[in-house]
């Protein structure tokens, strides 16, 4: 409730007055944000100062601050009124509060794009409150790279919860993501919200204004061997076995142990056994090792 009092300023009172307040519209809502009253408030030689109560409705509506008018007036010619009419300012006491719907957001490669989303958790908005969600690329040693794996740029970007939206009113935003033919580790970049006005009364879960975004790869590739079996001869000196990769693009240099095992022939005797290392990596697809032929 708001109390509100009218005292007598100048001169005494021989005899009872009475005087009636009551409240006038505003652009708060008769019966929604306050309830009206007319009252009667009686003064005489002892009582110089009088009040009344106007209850104000807590809601849980999200609002920008409301008036409504409050007026007294009398029948009773010698009596003077100023000012005739107060102001009362209602102050929403309730703030929207917002939150990322998860910590993480996941898409593969080849679906295009990443959908995140922003929920609406406490509060019943009575006009439209904006919020804006951009992204960062993360710190980590497995950092997406804008532009070249994802659009930086949500759209829209701007997600608009209209009048009258409630605890559990959802929108979404995508994310544009590259699919490329380029083998990759799971890469990530942070997604960060905020109101897109300072001044609305909105704010967020402490700690759901950031998630992170993760990009799936579902690009592959086959490293095998060349041939499925060589035929050398003794006088030779040597067999060359090549590994080939096939499929994705490397992005990063991958290790292959190329290795011989004994059958029929000996090592030692017939060939000589071997283990070398080969690299690959996004230019070099071919490699080969030779492995020494014994002309006994």
């Amino acid at each position: 409730f708001v109390e509100v009092c009218t005292v007598v300023l100048d001169g005494g009172l021989e005899r009872t007055v009475n005087i009636t307040l009551q409240t006038l519209p505003g652009s708060a809502t008769d019966g929604e944000d306050y309830d009206a009253v007319s009252v009667e408030l009686v003064f005489n030689a002892t009582v110089l100062r009088s009040c009344a109560e106007i209850p104000i409705t807590d809601d849980p509506l999200v609002e920008p601050p409301e008036t409504f008018n409050v007026t007294i007036i009398t029948d009773d010619p010698p009596i003077i009124i100023d000012p005739p009419t107060s102001i009362v300012t209602i102050v929403d006491n309730d703030i929207a509060i917002f939150q990322f719907t998860e910590l993480n957001y996941s898409a593969i490669e080849a679906d295009g794009f990443l959908c995140e989303a922003i929920e609406l958790v406490s509060g019943v908005l009575t006009f439209p409150i904006s919020v804006t969600v951009v992204t960062n690329p993360s710190l980590s040693p497995t950092a997406a790279t804008p532009d070249v794996d994802y659009d930086p740029n949500p759209f829209p970007g701007v997600l608009i919860f209209p009048e009258e939206s409630r605890p559990g009113t959802i929108l979404r935003d995508n994310i544009t993501i590259v699919d490329d033919n380029i083998v990759e580790m799971t890469e990530d970049f942070w997604l960060l919200a905020f109101i897109t006005n300072p001044s609305d009364p909105a704010s967020f879960v402490d700690g759901r204004d950031i998630a992170i975004g993760l990009i799936i790869d579902d690009d592959s590739l086959t490293i095998g061997l060349e041939r499925p079996d060589y035929t050398v001869p003794e006088e030779g000196g040597f067999v060359e076995v090549c590994v080939n990769v096939s499929g994705g693009i490397l992005s990063e240099t991958v290790t292959v142990t190329l290795q011989t095992t004994q059958d029929s022939a000996i090592d030692g005797e017939d060939y000589n056994g071997t283990v070398v290392q080969l690299v690959f990596n996004a230019t070099v697809r071919r490699s080969c090792a030779d492995i020494p032929i014994n002309d006994d």
